[in-house]
């Protein structure tokens, strides 16, 4: 082989070593950013060519990416759920001893005084208050869970401008990979760069929805949701939207806004069920079947007292009448229209017995044994077992998402650490890389110096 042979085998080595010296650079420089995967160079030693640096091998395992996409979606799914329910929860507030149980107390502890004193002005006019005070929580429990409902609905209309983004620049990375050269090395690591950007967009996504990934021989992606239906297809996004404006009838002439999922205009709601946005819906309809059984219990609570007080006997000697009532008069008693319809003191009927007044209590304690009375209508419940159950039945539901969530969490925690472990960068694995190579650059750049003082000796005796 001649010196000039050997200078330029050399020479050729020597640049693919610093090439190769520069992807370590690049990986140490990416220390702390978990959505790098590393790049390791493949040499190949080409007879008489010396050493050639032929790929920049991107670290990376699909298998654990995938399954780590599987699961985030769920977790993203049970942590919203169960904020949200939290969230419910303390509308009714009654951990802190101030919802509707507590209102319930102090309604029948008034119920008690008249019993205690028929004839007692100041405790009558006590239990009328202590009535619009029960309906007014009522009340402000309904308008809290329609004002949730709304927070919802924003959230919604904002977490869909922010997946149609990700889509977005889904299908504009899936342009730019599809004409990427992958020959050279600087293209291969330029298409790394737009893999890793791809993988976190995709990790993104799935923190919003339950996609499917569909990769292609190019490189590129398809995304789908979880029924099939197209996201993205090559270089094109199919837009998601959400629409609150359909309105559905609850019960007693109530009227509640749905939401409803749309891509591409075509509605596909019952489609999701993983996903912070999926989780919205799934709270939407708990907050629904609050509101369902919210409204039920005020509504037979009313009437079963309005059906007491009637049948007495008021203390000016009329027969009762209803103690509350609708505020408008061709509807049913509901949360949004009740109000408490006797105002004075006197309507409360109290006797059963005209010529005992105003002593008799007969029918007050009636109206006060509806405490403990199970009702039909309320699946055989008191009011206060039915009004429970409706609030432990969301803390349940909160509390059994909150232990998905932990679980899901630690095996989510548990693939990332492994994707990190298998394509991130550890300093240590570096340095030893680093430190080879350089010595390879070193090995060579001698033989370069050997060769070139053989030439110039060489060079001398000619002269």
């Amino acid at each position: 082989m001649s010196l000039f042979s050997l200078l330029n085998i050399n020479s050729q080595s020597l640049n693919s070593f610093q090439k190769g010296i520069d992807l370590v650079n690049k990986n140490i420089n990416n220390v702390n950013n978990k959505d790098y995967s590393k790049e390791r160079a493949v040499f190949t030693e080409l007879a008489n060519y010396g050493v050639s640096l032929t790929e920049a091998h991107r670290i990376f395992d699909q298998r654990y990416f995938d399954r780590f996409i599987h699961e985030n979606q769920k977790y993203s799914f049970y942590n919203e759920v169960a904020s949200s329910l939290g969230t419910i929860e303390s509308i009714f507030n009654d951990i802190q001893g101030s919802g509707l149980a507590e209102e319930f107390n102090k309604y029948y502890q008034a119920i008690n005084d008249i019993i205690n004193e028929p004839d007692n002005i100041p405790a009558r006019n006590a239990f009328i208050e202590q009535a619009k005070v029960l309906i007014s929580k009522f009340q402000n429990s309904y308008e809290s869970l329609e004002n949730e409902k709304d927070n919802l609905h924003l959230a919604m209309q904002s977490e869909a401008d922010t997946i149609n983004n990700l889509t977005q620049s889904l299908a504009l990375i899936n342009k730019k990979i599809a004409g990427q050269p992958k020959n050279l090395i600087p293209e291969q690591e330029k298409l790394n760069s737009l893999l890793n950007e791809r993988n976190k967009l995709i990790k993104d996504l799935s923190k919003h929805i339950d996609v499917k990934v569909r990769y292609n021989p190019n490189q590129t992606v398809d995304i789908f949701s979880a029924k099939g239906h197209a996201l993205v297809l090559h270089d094109n996004r199919y837009k998601l939207s959400v629409d609150t404006s359909n309105s559905k009838d609850l019960e007693f002439d109530l009227k509640t806004f749905s939401a409803k999922i749309f891509i591409n205009g075509q509605e596909l709601t019952d489609d999701f069920t993983k996903g912070s946005l999926s989780a919205k819906l799934q709270v939407e309809k708990t907050i629904d079947a609050t509101i369902t059984k919210l409204n039920k219990l005020l509504h037979t609570f009313a009437i079963e007292n309005n059906n007491v007080n009637k049948s007495g006997i008021k203390l000016n000697g009329n027969n009762g009448s209803d103690i509350f009532s609708s505020t408008d008069s061709t509807q049913e008693i509901n949360l949004a229209n009740i109000k408490v319809a006797i105002q004075k003191p006197d309507e409360i009927a109290a006797a059963k017995d005209a010529n005992d007044l105003p002593n008799d209590n007969s029918n007050i304690k009636d109206l006060y044994a509806l405490k403990g009375k199970p009702i039909t209508e309320l699946d055989n419940k008191t009011f206060y077992n039915y009004y429970i159950k409706m609030v432990s039945d969301i803390a349940n539901e909160k509390n059994r998402n909150e232990g998905l969530a932990h679980d899901t969490e630690q095996l989510v925690n548990a693939l990332d650490d492994k994707l990190q472990e298998i394509g991130g960068v550890n300093l240590d694995e570096e340095l030893v890389n680093l430190t080879q190579l350089q010595r390879s650059y070193q090995a060579a750049a001698r033989v370069i110096s050997v060769t070139d003082k053989l030439l110039e000796t060489v060079m001398s005796i000619i002269r």
